[in-house]
């Protein structure tokens, strides 16, 4: 089953709709997910305001619900083939921001090469891997400055957490211009 592309008010999708969408598949309202995650209402109401999340606290709310997180960063011409798509998928669980140091090297993109198009200094990318965390809107802009796409996908990792979304995969296909959440059966 297939969901249209989310949009915001003003037409255009938003980065934290897909997880929106997880949250009401799931059942899950953001006063249940605040107590879930031990913080308040207030702060998971910012994530969706300021439209944005760090990869670890995403990853964490996947944990809690049931699932497992794959990222994947690849270009919209490679997509034809899953085998290239399956190498390239990497648990986030794995350290070091593996999803984006396999497309750095899968797309030959330096350290340089990122702090250059981000207007960042090395240093600042550098931390970020040593943090083995980035947020989805730094995530983004990687992805438009490399003309690449991101694939967020989030597996349920156990029979009752599939039974109550009908299936057992929840996928964002974000494209630079598009945004596909999908169900699978």
């Amino acid at each position: 089953m297939r969901n249209k592309a989310s949009h915001s008010q003003a037409g255009k999708p938003k980065r934290m709709d897909f997880l929106r969408d997880l949250l009401r598949v799931s059942g899950t309202t953001l006063a249940e997910l605040a107590a879930m995650m031990d913080t308040s209402l207030t702060t998971v109401s910012r994530w969706f305001q300021h439209d944005d999340i760090k990869t670890s606290t995403l990853s964490h709310i996947c944990f809690l619900l049931g699932f497992s997180l794959n990222i994947r960063l690849f270009r919209p011409s490679d997509e034809p083939g899953p085998h290239k798509l399956d190498k390239m998928a990497l648990r986030f669980d794995r350290g070091q921001l593996p999803f984006l140091c396999q497309a750095m090297a899968c797309y030959s993109i330096s350290i340089d090469d990122l702090a250059r198009r981000l207007n960042l200094h090395n240093t600042t990318i550098q931390y970020m891997f040593k943090t083995n965390d980035v947020y989805l809107s730094r995530l983004f802009r990687i992805a438009k400055e490399f003309d690449l796409s991101i694939q967020i996908e989030m597996t349920a990792q156990s029979s009752h957490v599939s039974r109550q979304i009908e299936g057992n995969t929840f996928s964002a296909i974000i494209l630079p211009e598009y945004i596909m959440h999908e169900i699978s059966i």
